[in-house]
């Protein structure tokens, strides 16, 4: 049966840790977080008027390139909803 590291081992694991390294990690989470955030602003606003792109871009004060290449880099369809 496996162990499983304690408090202390876990705590010691983190202070070994670089600053760099969580700076890199949080970093991370944080760019997640916010991709998480416009997809979701992204769809709902084409959710809105029934997928219709016109309406949906004028809701985000985006340019139709602009939104187009947000959808893309989403990969945003009606599909994967």
């Amino acid at each position: 049966m496996a162990s499983h590291p304690t408090c202390s081992q876990r705590r010691q694991r983190v202070r070994n840790l670089s600053l760099q390294t969580l700076n890199a990690i949080r970093r991370e989470a944080q760019e997640k977080a916010a991709a998480d955030v416009e997809r979701g602003a992204i769809v709902g606003c084409l959710e809105k008027p029934g997928w219709g792109v016109e309406l949906a871009v004028r809701l985000t004060g985006y340019s139709r390139v602009r939104f187009y290449r947000l959808v893309q880099k989403h990969a945003i369809s009606r599909q994967t909803q």
